[in-house]
C-alpha cells in the first residue's frame, strides 16, 4: 500500500522538518518566508514555531499569529523573537500495563 502525500501549512495541522546545519548556539530570532506563490488559499497563519536542538534538548519557541502570502492583509516575510518560556526538554519514558483480564 503506498501512503498518501499531504499537504503542507494546512489549517490546524502541525507540519514538522529536520534540518541538518551546525550549531548555532542561542536562537533569538527566525525568519520566516511564504514563497510569494499566488491562488486560491495560498495565504497561511501561521501560530507558532519551534526548534528543538535534537542533540541538547534544548528548545526554543517562536510566537507568531499572524498570515503569511502574497495577499493584502498577510506579510510575505516575518521575523520571529524568540519566547522566554524556551528552555531544556526532559525526556520520559511512559509505560503502560494493560490487564490480562
Amino acid at each position: 500500500a503506498g501512503s498518501k502525500a499531504r499537504d503542507l501549512f494546512e489549517r490546524g495541522q502541525v507540519d514538522e522538518f529536520r534540518v541538518l546545519v551546525r550549531d548555532v548556539g542561542k536562537l533569538e530570532s527566525v525568519t520566516v518566508r511564504h514563497d510569494g506563490s499566488s491562488g486560491l488559499g495560498s495565504d497561511w497563519n501561521l501560530h507558532s514555531m519551534q526548534v528543538v536542538n535534537q542533540t541538547s534538548g534544548a528548545y526554543t519557541n517562536f510566537p507568531c499569529d499572524a498570515w503569511l502570502g502574497p495577499s493584502d492583509k498577510a506579510s510575505l516575510q516575518r521575523v520571529l523573537q524568540a519566547s522566554p518560556d524556551s528552555g531544556e526538554m526532559e525526556v520520559y519514558e511512559v509505560t503502560v500495563v494493560t490487564s490480562d483480564v
